[in-house]
């Protein structure tokens, strides 16, 4: 969209801005006293952005104001609408847009406050075909302090990625303490057993993310909980986030995935998402 005459204009030299209502105004830091840094509570959104399109921009936003609205984090007026004209304001062929928003300043226990919100640009390059995963089960239960939201409480995830990557693997599948599927360190799963594809529901952990939405629209999966046990069953993994879309992995541990029965429909899948 393009924003009314004499409203709204883009700061150059910078790559992190901070938006308050109507005003945008690149920074280099975010405050020590700020909840969002002190404690994690923040939530996030990553657009991947290809032939200068944010793809999905404004479910993204829409996620992000339902997760803030949850947690009764508040914002000025015209914060919405501000956001809403980024893409027309900072014009980038192809990277990563991060939006961020604060609890604000105050205590733990203190009732949320005007939050913060915050939002970076990186020009990078993404994937020009699918990923193809190299896929661990991590040994140790995790709990997500906001099941289904995307909240800035990631050090077990990054953990969890880390240690895989130690291992040669490329990413980690993680579970709840009851023993169910949440998902992988930096996105939604979805699992083939039979001829049927299941991802967990959001009350197991999963992120309630655009790709996830966008794949369950189109009826590929089904919602319900998968328990570790299951997963010997599999024939197929799908890896989804914003930034590579969905993609097949490769192997589960030491169990190599067969190749898929129509890589044609899985490939289409990827570049409607993708483009």
């Amino acid at each position: 969209m393009t924003p009314p005459a004499n409203s709204l204009s883009a700061p150059s030299g910078s790559s992190t801005y901070s938006i308050e209502g109507a005003s945008i105004t690149p920074c280099s830091s975010i405050p020590l006293s700020d909840r969002g840094f002190r404690f994690g509570m923040h939530f996030f959104e990553t657009v991947a952005i290809r032939n200068s399109r944010w793809l999905y921009y404004q479910e993204h936003l829409q996620i992000l104001f339902a997760s803030a609205c949850s947690a009764s984090f508040s914002a000025p007026p015209d914060t919405e609408r501000t956001l809403l004209s980024l893409p027309s304001l900072f014009p980038l062929h192809e990277g990563i847009a991060r939006i961020f928003w604060t609890a604000g300043d105050g205590s733990p226990s203190s009732p949320p406050s005007l939050g913060r919100i915050f939002f970076s640009l990186s020009e990078e390059p993404l994937p020009a075909s699918p990923p193809s995963p190299k896929l661990r089960t991590h040994p140790t239960p995790i709990a997500p302090p906001l099941p289904g939201k995307k909240t800035g409480n990631y050090w077990t995830n990054t953990l969890a990625c880390l240690d895989s990557q130690k291992n040669g693997f490329d990413d980690a599948l993680l579970f709840n303490s009851h023993g169910f599927l949440v998902g992988s360190c930096f996105g939604n799963v979805f699992v083939k057993i039979g001829e049927t594809w299941t991802t967990p529901p959001a009350s197991d952990g999963a992120r309630e993310g655009v790709t996830r939405r966008w794949l369950l629209e189109r009826s590929f999966a089904r919602v319900a909980s998968i328990p570790t046990s299951s997963l010997t069953n599999s024939s197929a993994l799908l890896i989804a986030n914003s930034r590579t879309g969905p993609c097949l992995a490769t192997c589960l541990d030491d169990r190599l995935f067969p190749p898929p029965e129509n890589p044609a429909f899985l490939e289409t899948l990827w570049r409607e998402y993708s483009f």
